[in-house]
């Protein structure tokens, strides 16, 4: 979960859901004044209807996974996401299906990569994600890359099987990894 100000003063919630493979935007201030009108009116409103009105798919197949992989990967969307702060309707986000982090626009639903592999080697799927400031005013991202982006639908219990995987095509880079966001980038 990340909150921003969109710019016109509201605060903005944005989530992802890995297994639907969305990632939505709720206008919380909005939300909250209209229920709150609703509640003074009377009004019949419920959250439902609320949610109907402000709640928001940024991006369908969030992490631009093939398609082949809705077949058996359990988390093929997108998952950790971070607020640019110059930028506030641009989120740095971790996609597990593409394997890669990526600057999504909040407003198109279009991505630009900012990172897909390390020495050579393409993540496993960048999992969470937290931005910094550095003290000469660069900016950095910090991601993990766990094994279990490989999660499958049919065996989501059975985890002894990532095991398996590791044995046999090796663990990937299984790290925590930084990459600098560019003044074009952000």
């Amino acid at each position: 979960l990340v909150t921003n100000n969109n710019g016109d003063g509201d605060e903005m919630l944005y989530f992802s859901d890995v297994i639907a493979a969305k990632t939505y935007s709720l206008d919380v201030d909005k939300a909250i004044r209209d229920r709150t009108k609703d509640k003074a009116n009377n009004s019949d409103a419920t959250t439902s209807n609320i949610l109907d009105t402000y709640l928001h798919v940024i991006k369908e197949r969030s992490g631009d996974a093939p398609q082949k992989d809705d077949n058996w990967r359990a988390e093929t969307g997108g998952n950790g996401l971070a607020v640019l702060s110059k930028t506030p309707r641009k989120l740095v986000m971790c996609q597990h299906g593409a394997q890669r982090v990526v600057i999504l626009d909040v407003d198109s639903g279009t991505t630009h990569a900012l990172a897909s592999e390390y020495k050579g080697k393409k993540f496993n799927g960048p999992n969470d994600i937290v931005l910094r400031s550095e003290n000469n005013g660069e900016l950095f991202a910090y991601f993990t890359d766990p094994v279990y982006a490989w999660l499958e639908k049919d065996r989501f219990e059975d985890l002894p099987y990532l095991d398996e995987r590791v044995k046999s095509h090796g663990p990937g880079l299984c790290g925590v990894y930084r990459v600098k966001l560019t003044e074009d980038a952000r």
